[in-house]
C-alpha cells in the first residue's frame, strides 16, 4: 500500500516542483499539461521555516489540495514568514516577508500519526529549522523514519 503511494507521490511532487518554475515567475503562465493524480485520503505534513520560499510552498500545496490530499503545515511559530523572488532578466531580487503562512501546529508539539509524507520546502526555511531547532527537527525526521514515513525535500531543504 505504501508503495503504491509513493507511485502516486514522488512523481506528483517531482511534477510539481519542475512546473513550479525554478525561476521564481508565476509558474501558472509557463506550465504544461500537469497529470491528475488522486491523492484522497493522504496527508502530506509541510514543515516550514522562517525565510521558507513561496513558491515552494504555495504551489505544492495547491497541487497536492488539487489531487485531493489534506495539507497539514508546521512550524515554529503560529504564523511564519517566507520570501518570493523576482527575476529582471538578468538577476534575481529576494524580497523579504512578503509571504507568511498559518501553521496547523508548532513544530515542537506536532505529531506525525496518520501523516503519510512529510515535505521541507526550500528557501531559508531549513537552515533556519536546523540551526534554530536542531533537536526538534532532527527528532522529527527520526520519527519519519522509524515510522517509514516518506520525506520530500526541495532546494535547500
Amino acid at each position: 500500500m505504501r508503495q503504491n503511494f509513493l507511485l502516486k507521490f514522488l512523481p506528483g511532487l517531482c511534477l510539481a516542483l519542475v512546473f513550479s518554475n525554478a525561476f521564481s515567475q508565476n509558474w501558472k503562465e509557463h506550465r504544461y499539461h500537469l497529470p491528475d493524480y488522486d491523492l484522497s485520503g493522504k496527508t502530506i505534513l509541510m514543515v516550514v521555516g522562517d525565510d521558507y520560499d513561496h513558491n515552494e510552498v504555495y504551489d505544492v500545496m495547491d497541487l497536492w489540495i488539487k489531487w485531493g490530499a489534506e495539507v497539514l503545515v508546521a512550524g515554529p511559530e503560529q504564523l511564519v514568514y517566507g520570501h518570493t523572488v523576482s527575476f529582471d532578466g538578468m538577476r534575481y531580487h529576494k524580497h523579504t516577508e512578503e509571504s507568511s503562512i498559518e501553521t496547523d501546529h508548532l513544530l515542537g508539539e506536532v505529531s506525525l500519526e496518520g501523516v503519510d509524507a512529510l515535505y521541507f520546502p526550500g528557501g531559508g526555511g531549513p537552515e533556519h529549522l536546523i540551526t534554530d531547532f536542531p533537536e526538534i527537527t532532527r527528532d522529527l525526521i527520526d520519527q519519519a523514519l522509524q515510522k517509514g514515513i516518506p520525506m520530500s525535500a526541495i532546494c535547500s531543504g
